[in-house]
C-alpha cells in the first residue's frame, strides 16, 4: 500500500500546485482552470508511478524450515534437504544465457512455531521493497497463509492501482498435500507430486497384491495430535484411494507417530495383529519418523508389503540395507516419470525432495527472467512452458496445478 500513498499524495499536491498556478493567471473560466488542476495532479501522479515501476525488481524470497537445524527434528531435515536443491537451482540457472537477467534469490528460515501471520507479514515487507515472487514449502506452514495470502493479493487490485496487476505478488508452493490449494486467479501455483496421485498409485499396488486390509502410519509433530498437514492428508488419501480398490483401514489402524514415538506405537500395533491375517502397510512422512518407523515394523517382525511415500527416496531417511532387502518383506516407494521414457532421474534427482526443490525454483527462475511481469508469469505457468533437463511428464491445469506421472519403484533399488 505505500506505492498507493505515494501516487496519492504526489497526485494531491501536484493537482493543489495546479490550482494554484491557474488562479496566478489570467485564466478566467473556472472551468479551464480546475482542468488544469487535474490535469497536472494526474500527471504527478503518473510520474511517481513510473519512477515506482522503475525500480530494480526484489529477489525471489524462499520460505523454508531452518536448514541450519538438521538435528532438530523432521520439520527441519525437510529444510536442510530443501535448501540444497534450491541451491543447486542458483548453480544451474548462473550457466545459462539468462544468467545475467534472473532474479536473486533470498531464504527466510521457517521455524515449527512461525505462524501464517508472521510468514505474512514478512512477505508483505518484501514485496514493498520489490519481490512479488515468493516460493513457499511445507503443507501446514502454506495452509496457514493460503487465505491470507489471496486476501492480500485481491486487496491490491483496488481502483488506485488496476493499471498495475503485473506487479502483482505470486506465491508458487512445493507441497505434496493440501487438495484444491492451487489457485493461478489468486496468484497461488503448486508444482510438486500431489497426494492424490500418490496414494492412488500405492493403494492400487497394495490392492492388487492382495491385501484387502491395511494400517496407515502418518507423520506428527506432536505425540497425540494430527498435527501435521502432510500426514494427515495423507492417510486420508489414502484411505479413500484404497477403499474404492475394495480395501478396508480400520479407524484403529490410522496410526500417527514422531520419530521418538514410532517404536512403542508399532510395538502395540505388532502385538495386535495376527500374520495370518496379515494387512498391507502405508506409511507416509519425512525425515526420521520413516527412517524409524521402517526400521521397526521389519524388526519387530512384520511379514508383508510396505508402500511408502515418495520422501523414502531420501537416503537420510532409508533404513539400513539390512532392512531393505529383508526377504519377508517388501518395501516400495514411487518416482516420477521423465518426459522421454529412456531416460531416469540419477544420483540426488532421484530425491524427490531435493529434486522439486531444484525444479521448482529453477523454473521460476528461468520463467522471470528478463520479464518479471506476473500475469505473463502465471500464464506461462499454467501453458506448462518448461526447459529441460530432467523434463517430467505431467499435466498441467489451468487453476495452476499440475500432475506428475508416477511409477512404482522396489526400495531396495533405491541404493
Amino acid at each position: 500500500m505505500k506505492h498507493v500513498w505515494h501516487e496519492t499524495g504526489a497526485g494531491l499536491i501536484c493537482l493543489a500546485l495546479g490550482f494554484g498556478f491557474a488562479q496566478a493567471t489570467s485564466i478566467g473560466s473556472i472551468g479551464v482552470k480546475i482542468a488544469i488542476a487535474l490535469f497536472v495532479g494526474i500527471f504527478g501522479a503518473f510520474v511517481v508511478y513510473v519512477v515506482n515501476a522503475a525500480k530494480k525488481d526484489g529477489p525471489i524470497q524462499v520460505f523454508l524450515p531452518q536448514w541450519d537445524q538438521e538435528s532438530g527434528g523432521d520439520f527441519y531435515q525437510d529444510g536442510f534437504i530443501q535448501k540444497k536443491g534450491f541451491e543447486q537451482a542458483e548453480r544451474e540457472i548462473k550457466k545459462t544465457d539468462k544468467a545475467h537477467i534472473a532474479l536473486n534469490v533470498k531464504y527466510n528460515p521457517m521455524d515449527e512455531t512461525t505462524s501464517g501471520k508472521e510468514l505474512l507479514k514478512s512477505m508483505k515487507e518484501h514485496y514493498e521493497k520489490g519481490s512479488r515472487y515468493f516460493v513457499m514449502t511445507m503443507s501446514g506452514k502454506v495452509e496457514e497463509v493460503w487465505g491470507g495470502f489471496r486476501e492480500w493479493r485481491s486487496s491490491l487490485n483496488t481502483i488506485w492501482r488496476w493499471w498495475d496487476k503485473r506487479k502483482a505478488p505470486v506465491l508458487i508452493v512445493t507441497v505434496a498435500s493440501a487438495p484444491n490449494l492451487a489457485d493461478a486467479k489468486n496468484g497461488i501455483v503448486r508444482w510438486y507430486i500431489r497426494s492424490e496421485e500418490e496414494s492412488r498409485l500405492l493403494a492400487d499396488y497394495l490392492s492388487k497384491l492382495g491385501f484387502k486390509s491395511a494400517a496407515a502410519f502418518g507423520v506428527t509433530h506432536h505425540d497425540g495430535t494430527h498435527d501435521s498437514t502432510y500426514g494427515k492428508e495423507g492417510i486420508k488419501q489414502f484411505c479413500e484411494e484404497f477403499e474404492e480398490f475394495g480395501g478396508n483401514v480400520p479407524d484403529d489402524m490410522r496410526i500417527y507417530v514422531t520419530a521418538k514415538t514410532a517404536k512403542p506405537k508399532i510395538e502395540k500395533f505388532l502385538k495386535e495383529y495376527k500374520k495370518e491375517n496379515c494387512p498391507g502397510i502405508f506409511v507416509v512422512g519425512y525425515g526420521d519418523m520413516v527412517k524409524n518407523t521402517l526400521t521397526e515394523l521389519v524388526q519387530g517382525g512384520y511379514e508383508g508389503c510396505i508402500a511408502c511415500t515418495s520422501t523414502l527416496t531420501d537416503r537420510q531417511w532409508q533404513p539400513p540395507e539390512t532392512i531393505l532387502n529383508k526377504s519377508k518383506v517388501k518395501i516400495f516407494t514411487v518416482l516420477p516419470r521423465l518426459k522421454n521414457p529412456k531416460e531416469h532421474l540419477v544420483d540426488d534427482n532421484r530425491n524427490v525432495v531435493f529434486f522439486f526443490a531444484r525444479k521448482t525454483l529453477l523454473r521460476v527462475l528461468k520463467l522471470t527472467a528478463g520479464n518479471a511481469d506476473s500475469n505473463s508469469f502465471l500464464e506461462n505457468w499454467t501453458d506448462g512452458l518448461e526447459e529441460g533437463p530432467d523434463e517430467l511428464k505431467l499435466e498441467y491445469f489451468k487453476c495452476g496445478d499440475v500432475l506428475v506421472h508416477l511409477h512404482i519403484v522396489s526400495a531396495d533399488k533405491l541404493k
